[in-house]
């Protein structure tokens, strides 16, 4: 008779193997992100919401500061890391999409502005521009 502990990593790896598989193949695309600046407001503070797709199709990042300022910083969850980016081989992802999102909509903020991943250690775009050296596919 297996005991509890083998019931659940033979469940855990059936989730992973067979479960995730199947939730994957049925979401459904973004088609549209509510684009433009979307901004949340808190106390003496505010979230300015940025689409960053790449990591995954919705993603986004926060900038957040006080109110009326522009935020110094960025929560940018699994697109960018301290000397990484973010994976692009789980459904949804894209890698040319992630470096244009990097590039294009991180990499414009100043280079003081301090980032934090969801995982690891904080960083800064200074720190980070080392990006702007890879070469990368443009769609």
């Amino acid at each position: 008779m297996p005991n509890l502990i083998q019931v659940q990593i033979q469940s855990f790896q059936w989730l992973i193997k067979e479960g995730l598989r199947e939730l994957f193949d049925e979401i459904s695309p973004i088609e549209d992100f509510s684009g433009g600046r979307f901004e949340l407001r808190f106390g003496d503070y505010e979230v300015r919401v940025h689409h960053t797709p790449g990591h995954c199709p919705g993603g986004v990042c926060l900038q957040v500061g006080r109110s009326g300022e522009d935020g110094r910083l960025l929560v940018v969850g699994d697109t960018l890391f301290a000397g990484s980016i973010g994976r692009t081989d789980l459904p949804g992802g894209d890698y040319d999409t992630l470096m244009r999102s990097i590039r294009e909509v991180l990499l414009a903020f100043p280079d003081a502005c301090t980032v934090w991943s969801g995982h690891g250690p904080e960083t800064t775009i200074a720190r980070e521009t080392w990006i702007l050296d890879l070469s990368y596919p443009v769609v």
